[in-house]
């Protein structure tokens, strides 16, 4: 019996590992996709935006193609970070 419960702790151990790295490989894919602007984009981020706001507002400008990935990678990068309100320009196909 202990055999089996480590073997089983061990198998879901692998699968969680996998699991995580292919969100992981995922969500890296979905970062540094180049956006389908051609031209430069000016964005307006309104004043008391949270994060989430903020991602579908550069969504539906076409700067990120996927807010939800914005979101997750913003919280791991700096979680402590504070996303300003106000005016930027971004460049073509920027990552």
């Amino acid at each position: 019996m202990k055999l089996f419960v480590v073997k089983f702790l061990l198998t879901l151990l692998i699968l969680s590992v996998a699991l995580g790295c292919g969100a992981l490989y995922f969500a890296y894919s979905k970062f540094q996709t180049p956006s389908d602007n051609k031209t430069e984009k000016l964005v307006m981020i309104p004043k008391g935006s949270g994060t989430m706001m903020i991602a579908d507002v550069l969504k539906s400008e076409g700067v990120i193609s996927d807010s939800y990935v914005f979101v997750v990678v913003t919280k791991i990068i700096d979680s402590h970070a504070t996303l300003k309100a106000g005016e930027y320009q971004f460049p073509p196909r920027i990552t």
